[in-house]
């Protein structure tokens, strides 16, 4: 048997030594052989594992018309729903019974809100007026004619605030005061702008506009008639220098009382008796209190 020749073994000896030098190049160049890099600039990413968190909605309800507004009563949850109001019972999560009364007209219909308080529920019917709801009977038991009703009712233990009368475009709308005992509308105040929006609660009534104007309305005290003298109450912080206060008032008709520069040029300066314009008061530095004419 013929024995391998010198220079075969030479070449198979430099073929392994070129394999390990290239495997050798190989474990470098993967970071194999390197220091292990810092993490400032290999960053480290743990990926731990997600626990699974229960979903705090216990009941989906669904409506065929967009929900226009929810109230929470006692014993109910009321939705306003297109032309309807849905009355949903909160231990089943199911709709109970639907409120009678509300008729669709052909000129449309919707219910813009829906509030509870004052003994009732309460919602505004677009175009129409303020809805007196019973929930015992769960029937419409008053519609109170409010024209342009233009948002949600606002609902105190004494009273109902609504804003209506007035293009929705054009700036000049009406805030109104219905009383809950009668279904009358009591109070009527003029306010500028483009108001849409009235809430109410323990501090007074709130009223918003496009444009971010807010008006506050001081709070009415009982009992509230027309003809009558009314006591009203609106938190005021003196910060010790010299002010003037006035007030002024409109009744239900929507007359407003006019300044004194307003009723002297009609009447001129002899008119006494039947003298009713806005009063000033002024408080001095020393909190001393006295009648001013401005």
């Amino acid at each position: 048997m013929a024995r391998p020749s010198r220079s075969l073994l030479l070449n198979a000896v430099g073929v392994a030594v070129l394999f390990a030098v290239l495997v050798v190049a190989g474990r470098l160049t993967s970071g194999t052989l390197r220091p292990p890099a810092t993490t400032a600039s290999v960053p480290v990413i743990l990926d731990h594992p997600t626990p699974t968190v229960p979903s705090p909605v216990v009941a989906r309800i669904r409506f065929r018309q967009p929900v226009t507004g929810v109230a929470v009563g006692p014993d109910a949850v009321w939705v306003a729903h297109g032309c309807a109001i849905s009355r949903v019972d909160p231990m089943t999560n199911r709709v109970v019974a639907r409120v009678a009364g509300i008729r669709p007209r052909r000129d449309g219909c919707a219910v813009l809100g829906v509030r509870v308080g004052a003994g009732a529920v309460w919602a505004s019917l677009w175009g129409r007026g303020l809805l007196r709801i019973d929930p015992r009977r769960n029937r419409v038991a008053a519609l109170i004619a409010v024209p342009d009703i233009a948002a949600p009712p606002a609902v105190t233990a004494t009273g109902v605030w609504v804003l209506c009368c007035g293009a929705t475009t054009r700036p000049g709308r009406w805030l109104l005061r219905v009383d809950p005992a009668s279904n009358l509308v009591l109070a009527r105040i003029r306010l500028g702008g483009l108001p849409d929006a009235v809430g109410a609660g323990p501090s007074g009534v709130w009223v918003a506009a496009a444009g971010g104007r807010i008006w506050r309305v001081a709070r009415l005290q009982e009992p509230v008639l027309p003809k009558c003298h009314t006591r009203f109450r609106f938190p005021w912080q003196w910060k010790g220098r010299e002010v003037i206060l006035m007030s002024r008032c409109i009744d239900e008709t929507g007359y407003v009382q006019p300044s004194r520069e307003a009723l002297t040029a009609v009447r001129g300066f002899n008119s006494v008796y039947h003298y009713n314009a806005i009063q000033s008061w002024k408080v001095a530095r020393d909190g001393s209190v006295s009648h001013d004419q401005v």
